[in-house]
Protein backbone atom coordinates (compact mmCIF):
# COMPACT_ATOMS: atom_id res chain seq x y z
CA UNK A 1 0.00 0.00 0.00
CA UNK A 2 1.36 3.24 -0.63
CA UNK A 3 1.32 6.40 1.78
CA UNK A 4 -1.26 8.96 0.79
CA UNK A 5 0.18 12.41 0.58
CA UNK A 6 -2.25 14.79 1.64
CA UNK A 7 -5.85 13.28 3.11
CA UNK A 8 -7.60 14.12 6.02
CA UNK A 9 -7.07 11.07 8.79
CA UNK A 10 -10.36 11.62 10.21
CA UNK A 11 -12.06 11.85 6.84
CA UNK A 12 -10.15 8.71 5.51
CA UNK A 13 -11.05 6.71 9.12
CA UNK A 14 -14.68 8.23 8.40
CA UNK A 15 -14.89 6.90 4.83
CA UNK A 16 -14.02 3.10 6.10
CA UNK A 17 -16.10 3.51 9.24
CA UNK A 18 -18.91 3.79 6.95
CA UNK A 19 -18.06 1.00 5.03
CA UNK A 20 -17.69 -1.23 8.00
CA UNK A 21 -20.23 0.06 9.76
CA UNK A 22 -18.41 0.90 12.93
CA UNK A 23 -19.53 3.43 15.17
CA UNK A 24 -18.05 7.03 15.06
CA UNK A 25 -16.72 6.55 19.14
CA UNK A 26 -14.16 4.08 17.72
CA UNK A 27 -12.29 6.58 15.17
CA UNK A 28 -10.26 9.72 16.46
CA UNK A 29 -11.82 12.00 18.79
CA UNK A 30 -13.35 14.97 17.01
CA UNK A 31 -16.13 17.85 17.49
CA UNK A 32 -19.07 15.35 16.57
CA UNK A 33 -17.77 12.51 18.88
CA UNK A 34 -18.29 14.81 21.68
CA UNK A 35 -22.02 14.80 20.80
CA UNK A 36 -22.45 11.35 21.25
CA UNK A 37 -20.45 10.76 24.21
CA UNK A 38 -22.92 12.95 25.98
CA UNK A 39 -25.93 10.47 25.02
CA UNK A 40 -24.01 7.65 26.54
CA UNK A 41 -22.98 9.86 29.71
CA UNK A 42 -25.09 8.07 32.58
CA UNK A 43 -28.55 9.95 33.85
CA UNK A 44 -28.18 12.41 36.42
CA UNK A 45 -29.45 11.79 39.92
CA UNK A 46 -32.94 11.91 39.96
CA UNK A 47 -33.57 11.44 36.47
CA UNK A 48 -35.89 8.49 34.86
CA UNK A 49 -34.50 6.86 31.96
CA UNK A 50 -37.35 5.76 29.57
CA UNK A 51 -37.56 2.12 29.19
CA UNK A 52 -36.67 0.89 25.69
CA UNK A 53 -40.34 0.01 24.17
CA UNK A 54 -40.50 -4.15 24.49
CA UNK A 55 -41.31 -5.50 21.03
CA UNK A 56 -44.53 -7.55 20.84
CA UNK A 57 -43.74 -11.38 21.42
CA UNK A 58 -44.13 -13.90 18.81
CA UNK A 59 -47.26 -15.90 18.43
CA UNK A 60 -47.44 -20.04 17.70
CA UNK A 61 -50.25 -21.37 16.13
CA UNK A 62 -50.87 -23.42 19.19
CA UNK A 63 -53.24 -21.86 21.64
CA UNK A 64 -52.18 -22.64 25.39
CA UNK A 65 -54.83 -23.40 28.00
CA UNK A 66 -53.37 -23.53 31.56
CA UNK A 67 -54.01 -26.63 33.52
CA UNK A 68 -53.37 -28.24 36.58
CA UNK A 69 -52.48 -31.77 37.47
CA UNK A 70 -52.47 -32.75 41.64
CA UNK A 71 -49.07 -34.39 42.09
CA UNK A 72 -47.78 -36.23 44.64
CA UNK A 73 -44.76 -36.24 46.83
CA UNK A 74 -42.38 -38.78 48.11
CA UNK A 75 -40.13 -37.26 50.66
CA UNK A 76 -36.59 -39.40 50.78
CA UNK A 77 -33.93 -39.55 53.33
CA UNK A 78 -30.58 -38.59 52.50
CA UNK A 79 -29.83 -42.58 53.37
CA UNK A 80 -32.16 -43.47 50.79
CA UNK A 81 -30.72 -40.91 48.34
CA UNK A 82 -27.34 -42.42 48.99
CA UNK A 83 -28.11 -46.09 48.45
CA UNK A 84 -30.23 -44.97 45.29
CA UNK A 85 -27.47 -43.16 43.76
CA UNK A 86 -25.40 -46.04 44.31
CA UNK A 87 -27.33 -48.67 43.02
CA UNK A 88 -27.97 -46.22 39.89
CA UNK A 89 -24.18 -45.83 39.01
CA UNK A 90 -23.07 -49.15 40.20
CA UNK A 91 -25.54 -50.51 37.12
CA UNK A 92 -24.39 -48.23 35.15
CA UNK A 93 -20.91 -49.06 35.59
CA UNK A 94 -21.31 -52.89 35.38
CA UNK A 95 -23.10 -52.50 32.14
CA UNK A 96 -20.89 -50.25 30.67
CA UNK A 97 -17.82 -52.93 31.83
CA UNK A 98 -19.72 -55.19 30.24
CA UNK A 99 -20.28 -53.97 26.66
CA UNK A 100 -16.35 -53.16 26.94
CA UNK A 101 -15.83 -57.22 27.69
CA UNK A 102 -18.23 -58.26 25.16
CA UNK A 103 -16.25 -56.26 22.76
CA UNK A 104 -13.07 -57.48 23.47
CA UNK A 105 -14.18 -60.69 23.35
CA UNK A 106 -15.53 -60.30 19.45
CA UNK A 107 -12.31 -58.48 18.62
CA UNK A 108 -9.97 -61.51 20.12
CA UNK A 109 -12.50 -63.90 17.98
CA UNK A 110 -12.31 -61.71 14.54
CA UNK A 111 -8.49 -61.69 15.32
CA UNK A 112 -8.37 -65.24 15.66
CA UNK A 113 -10.22 -65.56 12.97
CA UNK A 114 -7.91 -63.90 10.44
CA UNK A 115 -4.95 -64.87 12.05
CA UNK A 116 -2.98 -66.39 9.37
CA UNK A 117 -0.76 -70.26 9.74
CA UNK A 118 2.55 -68.37 10.48
CA UNK A 119 0.68 -67.80 14.24
CA UNK A 120 1.75 -70.31 16.39
CA UNK A 121 -0.96 -72.42 17.99
CA UNK A 122 0.11 -71.78 21.45
CA UNK A 123 -0.63 -67.72 20.39
CA UNK A 124 -3.58 -68.52 19.07
CA UNK A 125 -4.89 -70.90 22.15
CA UNK A 126 -3.69 -68.08 24.42
CA UNK A 127 -6.18 -65.88 22.56
CA UNK A 128 -9.41 -68.31 23.08
CA UNK A 129 -8.72 -68.01 26.39
CA UNK A 130 -8.83 -64.60 26.73
CA UNK A 131 -11.71 -64.04 24.66
CA UNK A 132 -13.42 -67.15 26.69
CA UNK A 133 -12.32 -65.19 29.85
CA UNK A 134 -13.96 -61.54 28.45
CA UNK A 135 -17.14 -63.61 27.57
CA UNK A 136 -17.70 -64.94 30.97
CA UNK A 137 -17.14 -61.43 32.26
CA UNK A 138 -19.04 -60.40 30.56
CA UNK A 139 -21.89 -62.32 31.15
CA UNK A 140 -21.27 -61.51 34.91
CA UNK A 141 -20.93 -57.99 35.09
CA UNK A 142 -24.34 -57.60 32.62
CA UNK A 143 -26.14 -59.86 35.31
CA UNK A 144 -25.00 -57.57 37.91
CA UNK A 145 -25.94 -54.57 36.76
CA UNK A 146 -29.47 -55.84 35.71
CA UNK A 147 -30.14 -57.01 39.33
CA UNK A 148 -28.37 -53.40 40.59
CA UNK A 149 -30.70 -51.91 38.47
CA UNK A 150 -33.93 -54.48 39.30
CA UNK A 151 -33.31 -53.41 43.08
CA UNK A 152 -32.81 -49.99 42.84
CA UNK A 153 -36.81 -50.17 41.48
CA UNK A 154 -37.49 -52.41 44.08
CA UNK A 155 -35.79 -49.40 46.44
CA UNK A 156 -38.39 -46.51 44.47
CA UNK A 157 -41.41 -48.88 45.10
CA UNK A 158 -40.76 -49.14 48.43
CA UNK A 159 -40.49 -45.47 48.94
CA UNK A 160 -43.45 -45.22 47.26
CA UNK A 161 -45.23 -47.37 49.07
CA UNK A 162 -44.40 -46.50 52.37
CA UNK A 163 -45.39 -42.60 51.96
CA UNK A 164 -48.92 -41.64 53.72
CA UNK A 165 -50.49 -39.25 51.23
CA UNK A 166 -53.86 -39.45 52.99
Amino acid sequence: MRPVVGVDVNEALSQMASRWHIPKLALLPDESCEEQQEDLQPAAIGEEKKPKPRSKPKRTSLDRIPGRRPMKEYPVTGEELLTLGIMQGGAALMLAFAGTCFGFFLSTQQTIDFAGKEVSQATVGWWEGMGDAALALAIITCLLGIALGVLSGFKVSRIMKNTDHG
